[in-house]
């Protein structure tokens, strides 16, 4: 019996020891086979290949949002337009019937906006599109209603390593340096371009653009005119803008030329001939922002050029002035222009904030013995308003504005409108965060 024991005993260690030699082998291989793996990735962090890589992508990012904004305004001495105020045309007394519409109360949501933006990274570059919609296309129309759905595309561009193309602001004008204003037409337009911007540092950038034409002229008999009649546009505005930004603001130096050119013909006209003539149009900029305390600040623009037309805001399609007709002396001339922007920004509590501008446009006249009751000589705006955060995401806001419009050559007529103007603005983003 003990002999028996003993056995199994013997027989229980051989297993054993068998065993364990037999995972030991197998460690010490698997061990080996690292090792090797190992070696190989030291080799090709080394010694790289030759070929081409692949070029890897980031997941595909996007978001949406828009804005909700309705208006509520009260017009006290003229009736202006529903989508908000134009100082350059406004109706002048003893022309325009609407001058003498007084007291006149509208509303509208045409101010309201969506968007959608797409981003996605190829290695080193990243891109980016934006396309961003309203509804106010028939909303300048006096005869359109308020509530009009019509979109109207504002934005829509793509981004690639510094390079835009598409439709946005345009470069000559500052968009940080406009009054905070709850009217929706002051403050920049937009139009296609090609615009790339080159970083020096994170302060300091320069922005160049080849930019859509526009040959905008008044007529000697009071009408306001572009490419659709007798301008024409050949090559295209070129823009540029130096900006420095440091901790407290900014300030940029803006400047454009384009060339401004008209045929009108005589078969059309009766003239004697055809007359056609280009003038080089230009402008330059001088704008900023200087923040004092935290958020508030006041900003500043001083802008001049001849010629220089929609790229100054108030002036509307009054870059040149073209005359022609039976028995009167023909011309076409780029008319001079200045414009001038005060405005500060005050941030009582983290959520109530008042702004208050003003703007002040003076346009040389051509030489002319002619009367043209449209042509503008001078446009001012005032601004005042409150707007307190009720929420993360909205807004409410009461302003109060003054704009006065003089304008004939010859026989001077005014424009002026008083407009109190309250506002509910909701924001939503699928960006943001809860």
């Amino acid at each position: 019996m003990t002999y028996t024991f003993s056995s199994l005993l013997s027989c229980v260690g051989l297993i054993s020891y068998a065993a364990a030699s037999t995972n030991e082998s197998a460690l010490l291989t698997r061990i080996s086979n690292l090792e090797k793996n190992l070696q190989e990735v030291k080799s090709q962090l080394q010694h790289p290949s030759e070929k081409p890589a692949e070029h890897k992508t980031t997941d595909f990012k996007y978001r949406f949002g828009g804005t909700v904004k309705v208006d509520a305004f009260y017009d006290i001495n003229a009736k202006g337009a529903a989508f908000g105020l134009d100082a350059a045309a406004l109706p002048l007394k003893g022309i325009d019937a609407a001058a003498k519409n007084r007291r006149h109360f509208n509303a509208g949501i045409s101010a309201s906006r969506v968007f959608a933006e797409a981003s996605k990274s190829f290695n080193t570059i990243d891109t980016q599109a934006y396309v961003e919609l309203d509804f106010a296309k028939d909303a300048l129309s006096e005869n359109a209603t308020t509530t009009s759905v019509v979109p109207r595309i504002r934005h829509a561009y793509v981004k690639a390593a510094g390079f835009l193309l598409g439709q946005t602001w345009y470069t000559f004008q500052d968009m940080s340096a406009f009054t905070n204003t709850l009217d929706n037409l002051y403050g920049g337009s937009r139009q296609t371009m090609i615009r790339y911007t080159f970083d020096f540092n994170k302060y300091l950038t320069l922005a160049m653009a080849a930019e859509r034409p526009n040959t905008e002229y008044i007529q000697n008999n009071n009408t306001l005119n572009d490419n659709s009649d007798y301008g024409k546009s050949q090559v295209p505005d070129f823009a540029t803008q130096l900006k420095f930004k440091h901790t407290n603001g900014h300030i940029a130096l803006s400047g454009v030329v384009r060339r401004l050119q008209v045929r009108v013909r005589q078969s059309v006209t009766g003239l004697t001939s055809d007359f056609t003539k280009s003038r080089t149009g230009w402008g330059i900029g001088f704008t900023g922002r200087q923040n004092i305390y935290k958020n508030s600040g006041f900003i500043w623009q001083i802008n001049g050029g001849r010629g220089t037309g929609r790229y100054i805001d108030d002036l509307n399609n009054q870059a040149a002035y073209l005359q022609y007709g039976i028995g009167i002396e023909s011309q076409f001339s780029a008319i001079k222009v200045m414009n001038y922007i005060a405005g500060a920004e005050i941030w009582w509590t983290p959520k109530l904030s008042t702004n208050m501008g003003a703007s002040l446009t003076r346009i040389s006249k051509p030489k002319t013995s002619l009367s043209v009751a449209g042509f503008n000589t001078t446009q001012q705006r005032y601004h005042l308003n409150t707007i307190y955060n009720i929420l993360p995401n909205s807004q409410v806001g009461l302003e109060v504005m003054y704009y006065h419009r003089r304008a004939g050559l010859q026989t001077k007529r005014n424009g002026e409108d008083t407009r109190i103007l309250s506002s509910f603005i909701y924001k939503f983003d699928s960006a943001a965060k809860n």
